[in-house]
């Protein structure tokens, strides 16, 4: 059905033929994604960009309303 010899396969004068018939094998290299490129994409996620404004907000808040002895870096 295939028109190939069991015994010694396939001759080097069949290979025209049968990329026209059974088309090109033949895949384009994978493109590698640059780490910047990832990480932005997954940063595109609705949850993570809303706890990463809560964070800010809590940090800003906690700067704000601490006490003034709370403020000493210990100097």
């Amino acid at each position: 059905m295939l028109k190939t010899n069991v015994d010694t396969g396939l001759t080097g004068e069949d290979f025209p033929q049968r990329t026209l018939h059974f088309g090109n094998n033949y895949r384009a290299p994978l493109t590698v994604k640059p780490f910047c490129t990832i990480f932005f994409e997954a940063l595109d996620d609705f949850m993570l960009k809303l706890l990463l404004v809560c964070a800010c907000f809590s940090i800003v808040f906690d700067m704000v309303l601490a006490a003034p002895e709370d403020r000493s870096h210990g100097k």
